[in-house]
């Protein structure tokens, strides 16, 4: 297997998902603040989540301040979960067979994982161009009920893709989930 031809792959396919997601979320929704890269736990699955300023207000009349950063950076807490999920049923397959062969050439969890972040991070840097005309929506990575190496992945992932504006707050996020 060609790893890096393989990652290549897997970037693409899943960076044109997402294109074509964001692209009917801009012309349909016009109103999202916060997009995610959403991920099953070591990345065993993919899927785009977003936030709605209008959803986000109507949390914010009902929760403390005290849980305004979970509320407000949270994929659980967000109006859509897995947007549209059957768009990734076919690669997240594909992503099964990919774990299969790279446990097959004996790599390790964190290598996995390094071979992920990369996917990750271009299809964050390609969604950014997406939504560069829309109102700075803050886009990251996200896993549902990460763990400690997940949190500080998110953070390094934030830190890569250029949110400064929200990265200081997030990263309070990450460390009350922690």
């Amino acid at each position: 297997m060609n790893l890096e031809q393989e990652k290549k792959q897997l970037a693409e396919d899943l960076s044109n998902i997402y294109k074509v997601l964001l692209k009917k979320l801009i012309t349909e929704k016009k109103d999202f603040n916060t997009i995610a890269v959403h991920c099953g736990s070591g990345f065993s699955a993919f899927g785009l989540s977003w936030n709605s300023n209008r959803y986000l207000n109507q949390k914010k009349e009902k929760f403390s301040e005290q849980n305004w950063l979970i509320i407000k950076y949270s994929v659980s807490e967000w109006e859509n979960i897995f947007y549209e999920h059957e768009n990734f049923n076919d690669i997240n397959e594909k992503i099964e067979e990919i774990f299969d062969e790279l446990y097959d050439e004996d790599l390790t969890d964190e290598q996995i994982t390094q071979f992920f972040s990369e996917i990750a991070l271009y299809v964050l840097l390609e969604i950014r161009k997406v939504v560069s005309d829309h109102p700075t929506p803050f886009i990251s990575l996200q896993f549902s009920d990460p763990s400690d190496t997940e949190i500080d992945l998110m953070k390094k992932i934030n830190q890569l893709i250029d949110n400064e504006d929200k990265s200081p707050e997030f990263e309070t996020y990450l460390e009350k989930i922690r």
